[in-house]
């Protein structure tokens, strides 16, 4: 919080490639004097990098590849440190870089490819997922007026000259405050809604970097108002972004999770159904050993049942026994009819 990392505006803008790999980042590193394959190529001083990937599952697609480091250095990326890649034969590597990332994906591609690896290693909590729609069916939309657009030009213009982006090859030339009641509201919110329990795993992991990044967006909020002084407005602003991504979350993530969820359960019913019709009748731990090989856990397997039971009507019926050492024993069979 207390420095702004070379500021906005970048240099450097790289469209986005079907093929864009680690050597995205290749392209503005700097290499060392000390190695002298690569004297010949002189250091790049400024380290800021903008990506617009218009096609996200690109960068999934590569970080699934065996042996892919774009994961690991998209992660260095966000934490701010040196990009060395671990290879003997490239020995380029970048220095303080600022790099940031704009991507678009849709649902289905990001619940498809996002598996659990990158849930847990923190690649996916390091980027703000933010869903957007259209809201309204336009087909001829009006055009911006052009003193509007010049307008948003000259504001966006004055943050860049404020901050002092030409000064990028300086470190800590711009210094972030909190101003009083600023930590105060950021302490509620960190005691509160920013560690609360989100109820779903795939949720909480995706969003556990909530508070750092509302601190940055705080930040942000209070450049563009051309202040050096984080105030509570600009953690009020910052956390509605973070609600907003909450919210994003939940909608693209549950709603997915639920839908796989509810396609295992369906799958498994049928082969139930399918195990009932040959054998007549089976006991739990039958249908288990014999239909599934014990390789189905058991929460998932009371859920089949559960499900062919709830039906309306019931797909199957159960009947109460006794084990011969007394305990009760479920028998399920095909419901008649």
């Amino acid at each position: 919080m207390r420095r702004i990392a070379d500021a906005t505006a970048p240099s450097h803008i790289a469209p986005s490639e079907d093929d864009r790999d680690e050597a995205t980042m290749a392209a503005h590193r700097n290499a060392p004097e000390t190695d002298p394959a690569c004297l010949h190529m002189p250091a790049i001083e400024d380290k800021r990098l903008w990506v617009i990937e218009s096609e996200f599952i690109n960068v999934l697609h590569q970080g699934r590849r065996d042996g892919n480091t774009l994961s690991a250095a998209l992660r260095d990326c966000w934490d701010g440190v040196d990009l060395k890649p671990a290879t003997k034969s490239n020995r380029l590597y970048a220095s303080q870089p600022h790099v940031c990332l704009s991507g678009a994906i849709s649902p289905g591609e990001l619940t498809g490819l996002m598996n659990a690896r990158e849930l847990t290693n923190g690649f996916a909590n390091r980027f703000l997922m933010i869903w957007a729609e259209r809201t309204r069916m336009l087909p001829f939309p009006r055009e911006t007026p052009q003193a509007v657009v010049e307008q948003l030009a000259r504001r966006t213009l004055e943050v860049p000259v404020f901050v002092r982006a030409d000064r990028h090859d300086e470190r800590d030339c711009l210094r972030m405050e909190l101003l009083p009641q600023a930590p105060w509201c950021y302490a509620q919110l960190y005691r509160g809604e920013l560690n609360d329990d989100l109820g779903d795993g795939i949720v909480g992991a995706l969003l556990e970097r909530r508070a750092p990044v509302l601190l940055r967006l705080a930040m942000l909020m209070a450049l563009a108002d051309l202040q050096t002084r984080i105030d509570a407005q600009h953690i009020d602003a910052a956390m509605a972004w973070i609600r907003h991504a909450t919210a994003s979350v939940r909608f693209v993530f549950i709603s997915a999770a639920e839908e796989a969820k509810l396609a295992q359960v369906l799958e498994m019913s049928n082969r139930v159904l399918a195990f009932l019709r040959k054998r007549g009748q089976a006991t739990r731990s039958q249908i288990s050993a014999d239909c599934f090989r014990r390789k189905v856990p058991k929460a998932r397997l009371d859920a089949s049942l559960e499900h062919l039971l709830a039906g309306s009507p019931p797909k199957i019926t159960v009947q109460w026994g006794e084990r011969a050492d007394g305990a009760p024993l479920r028998v399920y069979r095909l419901a008649a009819g």
